[in-house]
Formats: structure tokens, sequence, C-alpha cells
């Protein structure tokens, strides 16, 4: 005789597993809730990867010999970064002999006069990176080589304070401060603000985009900006995060009274959370002029597609006639007369109409869909390149986007 199903028992595992799973997740959040908790685990600084790394050799990670340099730069407040400088393969190539040739140099292609003929013959990618490990992490230094490689650019990457080798503590200001340190090095050591792209990954792109916004209201323009798997705020990155891709962080507390989506001080998770008024990258997008490429994957369960749709859509906005209803109005639909729909309706259409005129369109095999408009006669050029895959750490790599970056940016050889 079979055994009978005992419901009663399988209910009662099912609710204690959901209260300590409760329970877990509560504390969890009664942590993140915590000043010093938050600041921790939105930079990660503490996260040294690789261990005991050897910043002295960037050789001992596959770098070739003697074409990066160990080096270290000063920011405005005393804070001493470590960063590597990383020569073009083009520069590279033309300066360094291997000890199998049976021939010599007068000088290492690492010596003060060839970094700076590097700098002003080849254009320089200006590199930062997302939140936790160094600038060793391995998927970081492939992206650096194909950088050197294919868009045959040199490359610098800092590690932001806090981080790997760098001195102080990581906060929006002193990123920033990081951001304009590791600028000034390049343009003091011989490049040309035209020859420098500035490119940032994850919790970079919003250090990215304010150093190009605080570079245009000096009249500096680089050659383009590179935003990879960017987030629009902090505060949305906080609503859409999941843990390991499939568990909703904060997702639970957007059902609780007054915890809205704006992360307001009003709001039960602006309290909690008050790093979420910080990163407001949406507004610094806004006034960028400079030539944006954005690169998202599908496939990113960090930082999800959707931010880099609404940054491209908030960008096209002001080119398109105005909404005629507000989203005030669409929330309360029941309050709206025939008259405003009908309105509404029509200049929907209009919208759609002038977005696909003025919104190019291609689909790329094997790679994914490239977006493109330009503001204004002679405003900059937005290009969305929405990835079919590439993870989060890895879009930036790709051929495909790489090759994006240097026939939007014109990057390529100079000499």
């Amino acid at each position: 005789m079979e055994p009978s199903f005992d419901h009663a028992a399988y209910i009662k595992k099912a609710h204690r597993f959901l209260i300590w799973f409760g329970g877990i997740y509560a504390l969890l959040v009664a942590l993140l809730a915590v000043p010093f908790v938050q600041t921790h685990l939105l930079y990660l600084h503490k996260a040294r990867w690789p261990l005991f790394p050897d910043f002295a050799h960037p050789e001992k990670y596959g770098i070739a010999p003697q074409k990066a340099a160990n080096i270290k730069i000063t920011t405005s407040d005393n804070v001493t970064l470590g960063a590597w400088f990383i020569l073009s393969d083009s520069f590279y190539s033309s300066s360094y002999k291997s000890p199998a040739t049976p021939s010599t140099i007068s000088s290492s292609p690492l010596s003060s006069p060839s970094i700076s003929s590097a700098l002003r013959l080849f254009p320089t990618v200006l590199y930062f990176h997302g939140n936790a490990g160094t600038r060793a992490v391995p998927f970081r230094i492939a992206t650096y080589t194909s950088y050197t490689a294919r868009l045959g650019a040199n490359v610098l990457a800092i590690d932001y304070r806090g981080f790997g080798d760098s001195g102080g503590t990581p906060s929006e200001d002193g990123l920033n401060r990081d951001a304009h340190a590791a600028w000034k090095w390049v343009i003091d050591h011989g490049a040309d603000p035209e020859d420098v792209v500035i490119v940032g990954q994850s919790l970079g792109t919003n250090v990215a985009t304010r150093l190009v916004e605080d570079l245009e209201v000096e009249s500096i323009r680089p050659r383009g900006l590179v935003l990879l798997a960017p987030f629009t705020t902090l505060a949305k990155l906080l609503e859409t995060y999941s843990l390991a891709g499939w568990i909703p962080l904060l997702g639970p507390l957007r059902s609780l009274p007054y915890a809205q989506p704006k992360y307001d001080t009003k709001s039960a998770i602006g309290v909690c959370f008050p790093l979420a008024a910080l990163f407001l990258c949406l507004i610094a997008y806004q006034n960028v002029k400079t030539d944006i490429v954005f690169a998202h994957a599908e496939n990113d369960f960090d930082i999800l597609m959707s931010h880099s749709v609404e940054l491209f859509d908030s960008l096209l906005e002001p080119l398109l006639p105005s909404p005629a209803l507000t989203d005030e109005q669409l929330a309360q639909p029941v309050s709206v007369t025939i008259e405003e729909w009908t309105k509404f309706r029509t200049t929907e259409r209009q919208r759609q109409h002038v977005r696909e005129n003025m919104v190019r369109v291609e689909q790329v095999g094997g790679l994914g869909t490239i977006s493109e408009f330009k503001k204004g006669a002679k405003g900059p050029r937005v290009v969305f390149v929405q990835s079919k895959w590439g993870g989060h750490d890895v879009v930036g790599r790709l051929e495909g986007v790489i090759d994006v970056i240097g026939d939007v940016l014109a990057v390529k050889r100079i000499c």
C-alpha cells in the first residue's frame, strides 16, 4: 500500500521556509539601511580581485612586456591613485623589439618621451571601470587590450580612490576628482583633448558622464563618450536590481506605503537609502553635447537594458512634439475628457512619425540592433547598440561593439 501524502506536513514545511526566507530578507534590507553598509555595497571597493595583485608588473596578467606602465596620479585633494597606461598596439609594435629579435632600440617604449609620442600620435581611451575589483581584473584587462588592438588606441585605466592600490575612500565627489586627475594626466603628457575617448562601464558611466559635462562647461570637448551598461539613476537601479539576476532586492518594498520609485526624502526607501539620491545620471546625460555611444546587452541581469532604452529615449524626447497629456493625467484616465484623449492619440501618432524619420535603425546579424539619431543639425550623434549578448562585463569588448565605437567616433590611427 502506497504511503499517503501528508499535506499538513508539507504546508508546515513551506510555511517554515517562508518565515526563514522572509526573516533573512528583512535582515538584509535592515543592513542595507545602514549608510556604512550602503557605501561598501555600492562601491564594493574592499572586494580586492584578484587577490594580492601585483600592479607593478602588468605583464603578469597577460599584457606584453614594456607595453603597460604602472603609474601614480595625484588628485586635486592630494589622493594618490594607482593606474596603468597601456600603449596602442601600433605604437608598441613600432617601438618594441622582442628579445628574440637581433636588434636594439634606443629607448624603452615606456620612457617618458615615448609615452608623450604615443599620446600625440594615437587616440587614447580614458577608461573608468565599474564597482568591485581592481584594474587587474581579467575581463577588464581583456577590454584594454581589445581597445589597443582593434581601435589602435592607448588606454589609461585608473583605480578610483579606495580601490586597488589607490588611497582614500570612495564617494561620488571623490570619483569625480579622480576622473579629472586622470584627464589632466593624459593632457599634461601630450594628448589632444579631441583625441581622447572617455569610456565608462557600469558605475563608471556616471564618472565618465560627469567628467564630460564638466569639461564642456570649460568649452573642452573630447572625441566622444562611450557608456557600457549605463544606468539612469541609482534610485532606479535599486528598484530594478536583482541578486544573482533573479531575486529582486528592493522590489517588494515598492508595495509599502510611500515607497515611491522617485526615492525622494518622503518615501520609505528614500529615507532608508539616502545614497539613492546620488548618481543622478539621467540629468547629467541630458546636458552632454559630445557624441555618445551606448552599448548594452540583452542578457545583462545586473543592470537591465531598460536603463539604456530610457536614456536613449530621454535624449530623443526634446526633439519630439510635446505629449498632449502629462504622466499624472495618464495615471488617472477617468479625469481625461474625450477631446483630450482625441488630441492625445493624434499627438502620439505625430510623435511616432517624427521618431521614425529621425531615428535610423539597423539590424546587424550576429550583434543586435543599432539605433542612431542626431541632436539637431550641428548637435552630437547618439548611437545605441543593443547587443544580443555580452552580459554585464563583456559587452564592451565585443568586436562588433568596438567597431561601432571606432566608426561613430572616427577613432583611428592619426599618423
